[in-house]
Formats: structure tokens, C-alpha cells, sequence
């Protein structure tokens, strides 16, 4: 609650009794219902109720407390009192109350007149369709796009539909044999969907400055290297560099006429040992419905921690080729004597007649 003002009227400023009014009202002992208005004579008036309220209850405080006072003091509050009530009237006569705003009546709500059915349904039978038109292409739009179609078509099923055969070093280690060739021998894999024919391997060795320092190969002519085969190489570099730092293979494939003769089994082989290095014996079968020319067996030997260490080629003993449902032998030799074989695999490949 604000404190009422602390100016009083002239006739009794001076009094003692009004100034312990303003210590009591400082000590917010008055009544909290004083409305904050800016309006001077009314809080003037609240005022002086508050300062008749104070001198009642102090009235009964030095009842209480105090002996009875003197009659000519007690005459001088009456007086006071008088004046005060006085003071009271004349504002409450000067007061004039502040008319209401004039309160605006809602505009009626306008309802939307409601279309007559019967109209309805005459405007609508009445409607004629609108008639609607469909643009087509020319002619020549349409056969220009249908050949676009046909080359784009045909150059992405070149280019992804095509079985493709794709050929990659797997493994490889390199040696030295006792005339001082550089071997590098390793396994080539064909990753691809497709035949590969006539494969061939290349290496080739760099210096420290990434210059090329020396080559070789090793090819597999007359053969045809199906999707997911594997076979080993072996490409000896004569008189190879002596400062080369390091190696970059290269695979290719040739296309050809091969046709090879299907149901080519290698059975019964086995490895022995002579004077030179390996011996790997055994027969070709043929199972399939054609006959067969002369067969091709490449045989990879791997050590027991499954690294290629050699490879070998043979060939069946017959020239004449195997026919269906025939056999024949064949012999592959490995020229190394400082190598253990593990175990080894073989490959066959013939064409068909």
C-alpha cells in the first residue's frame, strides 16, 4: 500500500497529535483498503479518514494505558474533530462521480441467403461440359526419343551387361634361381563374370625414383580362365637390375575363338620327386558330350603357410586329344629341389573338336 500524502490542511499541521498520525500511518497501522487513485480530493479524503480512525484508536490506547486528560484537552480534540468532519462533508460534496463509456450494441449478424434447390439444379442441368483438349507430341519427336533410347540402352549393356572377365595378382613372393634369374611367382585370379582367354601377366620392376628398371611376363596361351579360377605364374627377368625398389603388375586378355570342351576332370594325380625337382602325375577325363583336343594341366604348389613356391605345366600324352567319355595321362615337372610342397592344385583346359 503508498502512503497517503503527508501535507495536511493548514488549520492543523501544527497539532502534535497529527504528526504521531503520520509516524502511525509510517508504520503501516492503517487500514490497506485506500484505493490508488490519482484523484487529490478523494485521497485527501481517505486521508482524513485515516487520521479520524488514528485518533480513535489512540483514544482507546491511552484509555487503556493512561489516566484520563485534562477537560481542555479533551475540548480541543472535540474541536478537532468538528473541524474534520467538517472537512469531510465539503469534499464528499465536491466529489463528482465519472460516467460510465457508452456501451456500443453488437451489429446483428447478416445471415447468407441459402440458394433456392430447385434454381440449383436447373443451373446445373443447364451447364454445358467444357470441352478439353490433349496436345500430343509429333511423330518425330516420338521416334527421335525411341532411338535415343535404343543407343543409350545398348551403350550402357555394352558397358555393364557384358560378361567382362577381370584379372588380378592375388599373391606373389619373388627368388633368385642358382643362374641368377629374378623370379615372381604368384597366383592370378579372374574376379570378373566373364571368360578370361589368353591371359598374360606382366611385371614390372622401378628404381627408387619410380623409373621403369627392367620387365617381364608370363602368359596362358591356349587357355581360357573361367570366373572365380585361379592359376599360378612364374615370370623370370634374365640379367635383372640390381638397384630395382619396386614392382607394378599388369594382367590382359586377348579375345578369341576358344571353345572349350566342358566335363575336363583331373583324377588320380599324384607328386613325386627325381633328380630335377617334382614330378606330378595323373589322367584327364573326359565327361562331357564333345571331344576334346589335346588337354593343358597347370598345376600350382603352394608351401604350408599357403604361398605359391612353384608352378608347372603338362600336357595329356595323346596328340590326338581325349574323346568324350575317354581318359588319358599326363606329366608336369616342378625344376626346384630347395622348396617343400605342402599341397598343390591343378587347372585343365582343352578345346573342343
Amino acid at each position: 500500500m503508498q502512503p497517503a500524502s503527508s501535507k495536511p490542511p493548514s488549520d492543523f499541521s501544527s497539532d502534535p497529535q497529527y504528526q504521531q498520525f503520520l509516524e502511525w500511518q509510517a508504520q503501516d497501522n492503517s487500514p490497506s483498503h485506500l484505493d490508488e487513485t490519482t484523484d487529490p480530493q478523494y485521497r485527501l479524503f481517505h486521508q482524513f479518514q485515516q487520521f479520524t480512525q488514528f485518533l480513535a484508536w489512540q483514544g482507546q490506547q491511552s484509555d487503556q494505558q493512561q489516566a484520563p486528560q485534562h477537560d481542555e484537552q479533551q475540548q480541543q480534540k472535540e474541536q478537532l474533530l468538528q473541524k474534520l468532519q467538517s472537512q469531510l462533508e465539503q469534499l464528499e460534496q465536491q466529489r463528482i462521480p465519472q460516467p460510465a463509456p457508452p456501451q456500443v450494441p453488437p451489429k446483428p449478424r447478416q445471415s447468407k441467403p441459402q440458394p433456392n434447390p430447385y434454381e440449383l439444379l436447373l443451373s446445373q442441368s443447364q451447364a454445358q461440359p467444357q470441352a478439353t483438349t490433349t496436345k500430343r507430341l509429333p511423330i518425330g519427336c516420338i521416334i527421335t526419343i525411341a532411338i535415343l533410347a535404343l543407343i543409350i540402352g545398348g551403350v550402357l549393356y555394352l558397358i555393364f551387361g557384358l560378361p567382362r572377365a577381370n584379372l588380378v595378382v592375388a599373391s606373389y613372393q619373388n627368388y633368385s634361381d642358382t643362374n641368377g634369374d629374378l623370379h615372381f611367382i604368384g597366383l592370378l585370379k579372374n574376379i570378373g563374370n566373364g571368360d578370361a582367354s589368353n591371359a598374360t601377366v606382366n611385371v614390372v620392376l622401378k628404381d627408387s625414383k619410380g623409373r621403369q628398371d627392367g620387365n617381364g611376363d608370363d602368359s596362358l596361351f591356349g587357355s581360357k580362365l573361367g570366373p572365380g579360377q585361379t592359376v599360378g605364374f612364374d615370370i623370370s627377368i634374365s640379367e635383372p637390375p640390381g638397384d630395382w625398389k619396386s614392382v607394378a603388375f599388369n594382367t590382359t586378355t586377348e579375345d578369341s575363338n576358344l571353345s572349350p570342351a566342358t566335363g575336363l576332370q583331373v583324377s588320380n594325380s599324384s607328386i613325386g620327386s627325381d633328380q630335377n625337382g617334382f614330378v606330378i602325375t595323373g589322367t584327364v577325363q573326359n565327361n562331357g558330350q564333345n571331344d576334346a583336343k589335346r588337354a593343358t594341366i597347370f598345376v600350382t604348389a603352394y608351401d604350408t603357410a599357403g604361398a605359391v613356391v612353384a608352378v608347372a605345366t603338362g600336357y595329356s600324352d595323346s596328340r590326338d586329344g581325349i574323346n568324350s567319355g575317354q581318359s588319358d595321362s599326363f606329366t608336369a615337372n616342378i625344376y626346384r629341389k630347395d622348396i617343400k610342397i605342402a599341397r598343390y592344385d591343378t587347372f585343365v583346359y582343352a578345346d573342343a573338336k
